[in-house]
């Protein structure tokens, strides 16, 4: 006797439905800063120490005191003039309390605001 019906189950897998990718690195258009919301001191976790203080138009690297380096804010991104190259972020996020910003090549950084 033959059957006519397969009853084995189907070994092949479904593929997951596509989703869209977007680049960290993408402009945030719809994000318009300014210099006033990014002023105090930010860090990566608030056990640990301040990475960087903005005031004024300079931002400060902690590990570098003696330096402050001239920044701007233009549409989405903070342009921060290191004397030798521009080191520009773009800012996925600003809340009272985070900073969240990508570089151009993708690397995503969360700062926390330790203080204003």
């Amino acid at each position: 006797m033959t059957s006519c019906g397969n009853n084995q189950p189907s070994t092949k897998q479904e593929s997951p439905p596509k989703q869209e990718i977007v680049r960290a690195s993408e402009p945030n258009h719809s994000l318009k800063l300014n210099r006033h919301e990014l002023q105090g001191i930010w860090g990566i976790d608030t056990l640990e120490n301040a990475v960087f203080a903005i005031r004024g138009d300079s931002l400060i690297f902690t590990e570098h005191l003696e330096t402050p380096y001239f920044f701007e804010v233009k549409g989405d991104s903070i342009v921060i003039d290191l004397d030798d190259f521009k080191l520009v972020w773009i800012v996925k996020r600003l809340n009272s309390d985070s900073l969240v910003v990508t570089s151009k090549t993708g690397v995503i950084s969360t700062y926390l605001r330790f203080s204003k």
